[in-house]
């Protein structure tokens, strides 16, 4: 989830009431010129009887990992709500990658020393074929005379089809290279090659392409390749990645958010508040937390913090897992008491700002222990290195109102934690034994 700034502008004509107007506008500029560059449109007399889409621009501050301001940003975005399904638009669905699987392919990089770079597709929708026709008002900052419209030649941002048309250019253009697409994740792709080590890895989350190969000429070669048909900016060595910055030293990877982190507490009024050492108390009085009445969520803004918070979970942050998993539960009606609790979570949050998610390459020096259950004893055995490792756990009608309990899960590859989450059990267990015997089933 975004978290909205201040000082960035919510429309064209808010742009005046800004110190910085100028750079907005020449921000605005630059993005008309790629547009005409690109010849996204051609300007035509409004066709009778059809639908006109609207359009606006968003405002975006670019940051670097340090949290300072790097780029103005201006982008055109159609108003994909007035689109007319059947006319304007058909299929929509376009797959993104998951954070498990950018943190596993991060695991194995680490491990054999794998080079990681990252680039991104230059105005990405902007380079994808439309298949229907579709016109869109005269966006502002254009002059014209008459009662002109856009009539679209190229995909634009915020149309609902704009990612589909986009994912399937690149998804195309992978296959033809030779690249194959993995079962698990549609946006993981892959080599055919025998070894682990040995392989080329690409992850492609929208226009934000990872590039994981251990030899640096195939990955000159594979942009090269692809600058022939997409528009990329100049390929880097992975260090700031939707949202995540990146550390990497000879052995170790260090993966943490805390410029989105401090955003965030500054957006709730939290920097400053007391740091505390638990995310939530033992026992959350859930009962207190399911509000009567109508929403307030002005007042309480819930949701909005709930979700920023899951955003960083998702990412670098299992020791929030549980705490967010439990309060976005209640987070449809907003009252005083939940968010006393979500400001406490915000707490832990300040204290733990410095905290960072290690990938390490020798995770694996010390044997792998495991308890293996036998008729009225256990056997402790000590074997080689297993390079999955899954952990999982289950708390009996805790913190539930409707008494479930909770299955938490862990994985590891290569030692280090790629795959998390914290769950409510579907069916309600009478007694610990089947509450924690259901849990290997979650993995």
């Amino acid at each position: 989830m975004v978290v909205q700034d201040p000082n960035e502008p919510q429309n064209y004509s808010d742009i005046k009431n800004f110190a910085d107007k100028e750079k907005w506008y020449r921000a605005v500029g630059k993005e008309l010129q790629a547009l005409k560059q690109n010849k996204t449109w051609v300007l035509v007399d409004r066709p009778p009887n059809r639908n006109i889409v609207g359009c606006r621009y968003t405002f975006r501050l670019k940051r670097n990992k340090s949290g300072e301001v790097s780029r103005y940003k201006a982008r055109l975005v159609a108003q994909g709500f007035s689109q007319q399904e059947g006319t304007d638009y058909n299929e929509t669905f376009a797959p993104v990658a998951k954070m498990s699987s950018l943190r596993i392919l991060l695991s194995i990089a680490v491990k054999y020393d794998l080079i990681v770079e990252q680039i991104d597709a230059v105005s990405a929708f902007l380079q994808a074929n439309l298949e229907e026709e579709i016109y869109t008002k005269v966006p502002d900052g254009i002059s014209y005379t008459g009662d002109k419209v856009c009539k679209l030649l190229k995909s634009l941002y915020g149309l609902k089809q704009s990612p589909r048309c986009w994912n399937q250019k690149l998804h195309c253009k992978l296959l033809a290279l030779g690249f194959k697409n993995s079962f698990s994740d549609y946006c993981v792709y892959y080599l055919n090659s025998v070894s682990l080590h040995e392989n080329f890895f690409i992850l492609v989350f929208v226009d934000d392409i990872l590039f994981i190969s251990r030899n640096q000429d195939r990955i000159n070669a594979l942009k090269n390749r692809l600058k022939e048909s997409i528009e990329l900016a100049e390929a880097e060595p992975l260090h700031y990645y939707l949202g995540i910055s990146f550390e990497r030293d000879e052995n170790n990877l260090y993966l943490h958010q805390k410029s989105y982190l401090k955003r965030l507490l500054e957006k709730a009024r939290m920097y400053n508040a007391k740091p505390i050492s638990t995310p939530l108390e033992v026992k959350v009085p859930v009962h207190d937390l399911v509000a009567e009445g109508d929403e307030n969520e002005t007042r309480y803004p819930c949701r909005s913090i709930t979700g920023s918070l899951m955003y960083a979970m998702l990412c670098t942050r299992p020791n929030l897992c549980y705490a967010t998993c439990l309060l976005s539960r209640f987070q449809s009606k907003p009252s005083e008491k939940l968010w006393k609790q979500i400001k406490r979570v915000l707490r832990y949050v300040q204290g733990t700002l410095d905290l960072k998610l290690v990938y390490s390459r020798d995770n694996d020096d010390f044997p792998f222990v495991s308890f293996i259950k036998t008729i009225g004893r256990k056997h402790l055995i000590s074997s080689k290195f297993q390079p999955i490792i899954g952990f999982v756990d289950a708390s009996f009608a805790t913190n539930d109102v409707r008494s479930h309990s909770t299955t938490g899960t862990l994985v590891q590859l290569f030692g280090n934690t790629v795959i998390w989450y914290s769950r409510r059990q579907s069916t309600v267990a009478i007694s610990t034994m089947i509450a924690e015997s259901s849990t290997p089933y979650a993995i």
